[in-house]
């Protein structure tokens, strides 16, 4: 059982090793092919796509996740943490120059300003990844959702390269931080129980979310003008259902209280 997990360990550690290196040596041609097929679809919908990449809405996503689910939430918000602490690192060490920088500018479909610094690696494809990363591997979620949340995570990277943001290679490692951060989490940070009860944790946790949904709301978080609409109305959604279950939570609390 051991020889054949530590061969499957090998032939994964292998594939990454080669698709690693085939998409580094055909960064531009890959660049330009899944740019160009990207170019079909509506600006629109590339746009909302990559915000689902943007820190803002995965915070706001997960302050409503936190009541019910407050150690899978704390999981992802270590995930996050730890992601974001190699992108900063990673973009800081490497500089590589975004495609605006770097190609002809009517060459490709840039949706957007151009954007030339700090390329590698992708920031949403990592926060992305961080995120779907602990739900695909800690939550026991149903073989179709996990497909659901592979093809959307897919999409969502996929759109760093169709908007000419990013280059294919930093998607590629993004992914891969993001759901390495995600395992490290799962398999070797084992606090996120106790983190979830801490006082200091869940003040520091309702300043975060408070952050992100202030963003949201008042659409400063977006990137892009076509977006803003779309954090307005998230951030008001979070936050109405944020009270829904505050005010569950009180009448269940409530009953209890009086029944004895």
């Amino acid at each position: 059982m051991d020889t054949n997990f530590n061969k499957i360990n090998i032939l994964s550690i292998f594939f990454f090793i080669c698709f690693t290196t085939l998409v580094y040596f055909n960064n531009t041609y890959l660049f330009y092919f899944i740019n160009y097929l990207g170019s079909f679809f509506p600006s629109t919908f590339w746009i909302i796509l990559t915000e689902f990449g943007n820190a803002y809405i995965l915070l706001g996503l997960l302050s409503v996740l936190f009541i019910r689910y407050p150690v899978l939430t704390t999981r992802v918000i270590i995930a996050m943490l730890i992601s974001t602490i190699i992108v900063r690192l990673g973009k800081q060490f490497f500089g590589v120059i975004r495609p605006p920088g770097v190609l002809s500018l009517d060459t490709f479909n840039l949706i957007g300003n151009p954007i030339t610094l700090n390329s590698f690696p992708s920031g949403h494809a990592t926060t992305i990844s961080s995120f779907i990363g602990i739900f695909f591997l800690s939550a026991n979620l149903k073989v179709m959702s996990k497909f659901f949340l592979v093809i959307f995570l897919l999409f969502t990277c996929i759109s760093r390269i169709t908007i000419g943001v990013h280059w294919p290679f930093d998607v590629l490692i993004g992914i891969y931080t993001g759901f390495l951060s995600s395992y490290l989490v799962i398999k070797y940070i084992p606090i996120a129980n106790t983190l979830s009860k801490n006082l200091l944790f869940n003040i520091f946790v309702i300043f975060v979310f408070a952050f992100s949904l202030l963003g949201l709301v008042t659409g400063r978080g977006s990137y892009y003008l076509q977006s803003s609409y779309m954090f307005i109305i998230l951030g008001y959604l979070f936050i109405l259902l944020i009270l829904i279950q505050l005010f569950y939570l009180y009448k269940s609390k409530s009953k209890r209280v009086s029944e004895k």
